[in-house]
């Protein structure tokens, strides 16, 4: 090898680790406990873009892992306050999307139904598999992929999407996680 192509590749390795470090420097992560945490973040930050103070380091993506946890103590027969809080947070998430074009990555399980049960509720996804949040998250999510371990268990992983509008439904891809990302 050259030293100019040496060169070359040195740089572009710099410029690549630079880039990769300012990306890092610009994501926050905020730990909520609870579904009112949940909402007292997404009311902040609804201020900071009303008020413009995020015009050097623009949001563009917020990613809510594990949504389940926050809602399944107000579930059930003895709370009413479980759908309630959801449709808050859907309209709140909804709002922030259309007037300040946030995308939003919302992690929810997956629950897997018998047969008899995906035939007696035609609303449930294909399969038999539904979100755990119930028939009101069926209709929330603008795309919903299903994401499945491969068999042998394994690194990689199959995406599969179940809703979408613009998007073939049941298009789907292999991908492989790696200490380098998803490839």
């Amino acid at each position: 090898m050259d030293i100019s192509a040496w060169l070359l590749r040195y740089c572009t390795t710099i410029l690549v680790e630079q880039e990769t470090g300012a990306v890092m420097e610009r994501i926050r992560v905020t730990r909520v406990k609870d579904v009112y945490e949940t909402h007292q973040f997404l009311h902040q930050l609804k201020g900071i873009l009303q008020d413009g103070q995020d015009a050097d380091s623009s949001v563009r993506l917020v990613i809510i892992d594990a949504l389940p946890p926050l809602f399944l103590p107000f579930l059930g027969e003895s709370h009413n306050d479980g759908l309630g809080l959801m449709n808050h947070l859907v309209n709140t998430i909804k709002y922030l999307s259309l007037e300040y074009h946030v995308a939003f990555l919302v992690v929810n399980i997956a629950l897997w139904s018998s047969n008899e049960e995906a035939l007696e509720n035609p609303r449930e996804m294909s399969a038999g598999i539904r979100p755990a949040l119930g028939h009101f998250w069926l209709h929330v999510p603008n795309t919903r992929l299903l994401i499945q371990k491969k068999t042998p268990p394994g690194d990689a992983r199959t995406v599969t999407v179940t809703k979408s509008t613009s998007v073939a439904l049941g298009r789907s891809c292999t991908v492989t996680i790696s200490g380098k990302g998803v490839v």
